[in-house]
């Protein structure tokens, strides 16, 4: 099979300029090239070409703005002692880009095709206002030439980050990346969108004999027509190119039709019917490509290769962020790849690069992903799609976007200047402050040897990477330093101030009364919250709109929601008193026995995430035993548990509470109200003293066999 040259792999004397230009950006050679001090003479390398003549002028109008007043940069004929520059587009070229020094006043930027001779001349103003402070350049990201003579290819054809620095046109030509909205007609698990609201049940998956709707059939005519209707309506048919993805939905129901079977489908393989539905539209649609996801049912690969214009997504979600290339999940995802390259010479990754359950606490993957890349590109990937926030804010995002763009161009980037670049440019004040913190970061997660999870809560974070201690003085920090910030910078401190206020409180909530760091102090049998905690709250319910966010989640969990949780869950009057606060408990589940005090701990849980105060049983019979001793004192037993179907969360069958061999009570719970049958069922059940025996609660696994989420078990004491 035909493969693409991954940039390791180019030519010599090619590879060797161009890893020479991109490796050493520190290597400033800018005063040999005339960029201090001159002026410039912007014209096309070929002035018959329009598209020379397009982008020349292109270049000519934004330096000329960048320099606004004492600009001293024209368009037209070399003139004098100028700096003249020559731009071109020639798609015959051999690499991606050529830079060409004339002589010692003349420079010709010269690119494969339009997108690409728009990065390659803002790499160029950046480097001119790196020499000449004439021009503004802070919003724009390092450049990663010293436009010394080179040829460069890039080591992916495809680029692309689902970020919404990345998701601005603007943004991703000057970073020179791809874009979902643009470069795709169908994108991710969205055929839904291609169906009218006339769709027979033809076009879904039969599965145990019934047509289900959670999934298609894909050898289905009807879904092809459908499809083909869609291309030829919305994207047309000739001279155009557009990727289509062609991805079952996200679960594990497989059509097992006559048709789907026929075409190799079984139980838990559908990789048959989609490849043979790829074939049909490449047939069709000889000027797009169409992709599939190897991904759940279609993990396995097909076994005839893919015409010219089909392709693959190989997602790498069982290779956990943190592991080395020798470990077994890279030695497998590794052996995927390269079977999936027997079939086709188009094999992209879908990578991940955030936490999905929680946007706004930081996510240090810079160094994990630089690794990751370089693995890409040694094994001759064609493609690289990071899937991240989309269209929601997270935490970092920008700074994420431009480094990341920068390591699919070369992965071998020195890290360390593109983030202190970064930082510098965007925090002129607190850029020393940010950039130390998240090298911290990115070290803490080196050296604690976890793996970072794509969806966790802020247990987990602690563990993988986050020091609460060393967070909380990194906050302080930037709160008081935003007071000597302007403008855009004051801003941009604000919006992550007010992201990172979401983590403060996370590990407050997390911390219970433990220590200062909680959201409250015990004393005696009674929780007292910190009004510093409260004034966070205020702080992010009063700012996250007007900065720009809501959701923090990919669910689309709003911080409006979170906040009323806290205000009805967490800071409320029946949670203050509890006999039980930060005693240890007798939990059996699942054959095992251990102490703990995960549910006296004064972490109530949040309905919007299992993780925020929850444990989680096994779908087994659980006993939790209740010393007796306390039993004279209190009033009541109250306990709550989760209901979250779509993670496989449901509340109990039943509850019985025991006493001394004796059955005192027997409660069915069922959550108060629901949200997409989200919920809580309170469990608040008065009790009388028949003796000082333990008590035991029993809880029965679910009707659903999911798993339990109970948080905390409270002991009300007697009123006096």
């Amino acid at each position: 099979m035909r493969k693409t040259l991954c940039l390791s792999r180019l030519p010599g004397m090619i590879f060797l300029l161009f890893l020479l230009t991109m490796l050493l950006p520190g290597c400033d050679n800018t005063s040999s090239l005339g960029l201090t001090g001159s002026s410039y003479t912007i014209q096309p390398a070929d002035s018959d070409n329009e598209v020379d003549e397009k982008w020349a002028q292109y270049l000519c109008s934004h330096m000329q703005r960048r320099g606004g007043e004492n600009a001293r940069v024209k368009y037209g004929k070399s003139a004098g002692n100028s700096m003249n520059v020559e731009v071109h587009v020639d798609a015959e070229l051999p690499g991606d880009f050529k830079v060409e020094n004339k002589s010692e006043n003349c420079i010709t930027l010269t690119a494969k095709d339009e997108k690409t001779i728009v990065w390659l001349m803002y790499q160029f103003m950046r480097k001119a206002g790196d020499a000449d402070s004439t021009f503004s350049v802070s919003d724009l990201p390092m450049s990663l030439l010293s436009f010394n003579d080179t040829v460069g290819t890039f080591p992916f054809r495809y680029r692309d980050i689902f970020l919404p620095t990345n998701l601005d046109p603007d943004m991703s030509g000057i970073l020179c990346t791809h874009n979902i909205d643009h470069d795709w007609g169908i994108w991710g698990h969205n055929l839904h969108k291609v169906l009218p609201e006339d769709a027979t049940e033809k076009v879904y998956a039969l599965s145990d004999g019934r047509r289900v709707k959670e999934q298609y059939c894909f050898s289905s005519d009807e879904l092809y027509n459908h499809i083909v209707n869609h291309i030829t309506d919305k994207h047309g048919s000739d001279h155009c190119h557009h990727n289509f993805a062609i991805i079952p939905n996200d679960n594990d129901i497989v059509c097992l039709c006559p048709e789907c079977v026929k075409a190799g489908n079984e139980q838990g393989t559908a990789t048959p019917a989609v490849t043979k539905l790829l074939r049909r539209l490449s047939e069709k649609f000889p000027t797009h490509k169409f992709f599939t996801l190897a991904y759940r049912t279609t993990r396995k690969v097909c076994k005839e290769p893919l015409p010219d214009n089909c392709g693959v997504l190989v997602s790498a979600i069982h290779w956990p962020l943190g592991t080395k290339i020798d470990d077994k999940a890279a030695t497998k995802f590794r052996k995927k790849i390269t079977d999936w390259q027997q079939m086709t010479d188009n094999v992209y990754i879908w990578d991940y690069i955030n936490n999905f359950d929680d946007y706004l606490t930081p996510f240090p993957i810079l160094r994990t992903m630089k690794y990751r890349l370089q693995t890409y590109c040694d094994l001759g990937v064609n493609g690289v799609f990071l899937n991240g926030s989309g269209y929601d804010y997270s935490t970092f995002e920008y700074l994420h976007t431009c480094i990341l763009s920068a390591l699919m161009l070369n992965p071998h980037m020195p890290l360390k200047q593109l983030v202190d670049d970064h930082f510098k440019r965007r925090f002129p004040v607190a850029g020393d402050i940010c950039k130390e913190y998240y090298r911290e970061l990115m070290n803490s997660f080196e050296e604690s040897g976890k793996i970072m999870t794509w969806y966790s809560g802020i247990e987990d974070t602690e563990e993988e990477f986050l020091d609460r201690e060393r967070f909380i003085v990194f906050y302080k920090k930037l709160s008081e330093i935003v007071k000597y910030t302007h403008d855009e910078e004051e801003f941009r401190l604000r919006r992550l101030i007010t992201a990172l206020t979401f983590t403060r409180l996370e590990i407050a909530r997390h911390a219970g009364f433990i220590d200062s760091i909680g959201y409250a102090q015990l004393d005696g049998n009674t929780i007292k919250p910190e009004n510093k905690i409260i004034n966070y709250l205020h702080r992010l319910a009063d700012n996250h709109k007007l900065l720009g966010f809501n959701t923090y989640t990919e669910t689309g969990e709003s911080l409006d929601e979170y906040i009323r949780n806290w205000k009805k869950l967490v800071l409320v009057p029946e949670h203050y008193n509890s006999l039980l606060f930060g005693k240890e408990l007798l939990i059996r589940n699942n054959g095992k026995s251990e102490k703990s005090d995960k549910l006296t701990d004064g972490q109530p849980g949040l309905p919007d995430s299992y993780h925020s105060g929850w444990l989680l049983l096994h779908p087994s019979e659980t006993q939790i035993t209740i010393p007796g001793n306390l039993m004279d004192k209190a009033s009541a037993i109250r306990f709550n548990f989760l209901q979250m179907p779509r993670h496989r969360i449901s509340v109990p069958s039943k509850v019985e509470i025991w006493q001394g061999g004796k059955r005192l009570r027997i409660v069915e719970p069922r959550p108060n109200s629901t949200k997409n049958n989200v919920g809580i069922a309170f469990c608040d059940i008065k009790i009388g003293v028949e003796n000082d025996n333990d008590v035991i609660l029993k809880i029965f696994p679910s009707t659903s066999g999911h798993n339990i989420a109970i948080d905390e078990i409270y002991l009300s004491p007697k009123q006096k």
